[in-house]
């Protein structure tokens, strides 16, 4: 999805200006930071979560104080975070659904996109005026280029080592990377899950969190959700390594919004991993 569309909701930080960290706002965002993260690291609490990250900032808009965009921040997270406790629709066979238009991960996913977008839209106009640390932002057509033929370079590798990579963390995992109309779903996919995990992590989060938190603190922060958010209870090994991998890959990618302005550079690279994902959850042999 291209930036102008995200900079409207307001997700989009600014590009260069680094935002210095205030003591008294990061006071406010303390509690639903802590929220979030444990929302982020404890799937049991993640329902009763979005309801407190909800009436938290129900209350904080209400009273206008200084936490409420702190508490705004943690609703599409915590609202991702239970949605992700409910089991997709199996409504096909694994193999007859992957390569179809009716793939329920696909149809799931991008259901999901919808409903976030929409919520962050809410969000924004509800608590309008938007910050002024978040403008609109492009994007250079010599960074289109790069990040796109990057995109493509990434997508194939990652299907292909995608078994062996995932061996060591989820057991073993057969896919089958053979049937050709697999494709497509697996962009769509891909995209959308990439969209939406983007503008909730760096976009949302980050934006949100920036005035209370500093640029510096608003990446971390984001990073440390994204990182925790990846515990699970189908890992055979420790999830550790994983998380760290997943807290440094936020973090980058939070420098790189916050360096560009925009969400594109994460959207397409996240986007190019996680075809495997798609092939993982959809084509999945055993």
């Amino acid at each position: 999805m291209p930036a102008e569309p995200l900079a409207e909701l307001g997700v989009v930080p600014s590009a260069r200006a680094w935002v210095a960290f205030d003591a008294r706002l990061a006071v406010a965002a303390m509690v639903p930071l802590a929220v979030a993260l444990s929302a982020a690291f404890l799937q049991p609490v993640r329902p009763a979560a979005l309801l407190i990250a909800v009436a938290g900032t129900a209350l904080a808009g209400r009273r206008r104080t200084t936490a409420v965009w702190a508490w705004a921040a943690i609703v599409p997270l915590t609202t991702i975070l239970a949605w992700g406790m409910l089991s997709a629709p199996r409504a096909l066979p694994a193999l007859a659904s992957c390569a179809t238009f009716l793939s329920p991960p696909m149809l799931w996913r991008v259901a999901e996109l919808g409903v976030i977008l929409a919520l962050i839209a809410v969000l924004a106009r509800w608590l309008a005026p938007a910050p002024r640390h978040i403008p609109r932002a492009g994007v250079q057509r010599r960074l289109v280029a790069l990040t796109g033929t990057a995109g493509i370079v990434i997508a194939p590798l990652a299907v292909v080592m995608g078994e062996a990579a995932s061996r060591q963390f989820f057991g073993s995992v057969r896919i089958e990377i053979g049937l050709a109309g697999a494709i497509l779903p697996a962009l769509i996919f891909a995209f959308a899950n990439a969209t939406l995990e983007e503008t909730v992590y760096r976009g949302v989060l980050l934006g949100w969190l920036e005035p209370a938190l500093g640029t510096t603190g608003a990446i971390l922060a984001q990073a440390a959700a994204f990182g925790l958010a990846h515990n699970g209870l189908d890992y055979v090994a420790s999830p550790l390594p994983v998380i760290l991998a997943m807290f440094a890959t936020g973090a980058i990618a939070g420098f790189i919004v916050k360096r560009t302005g925009s969400l594109f550079v994460p959207i397409v690279i996240h986007a190019a991993f996680d075809v495997a994902l798609y092939y993982g959850l959809a084509c999945r042999i055993s």
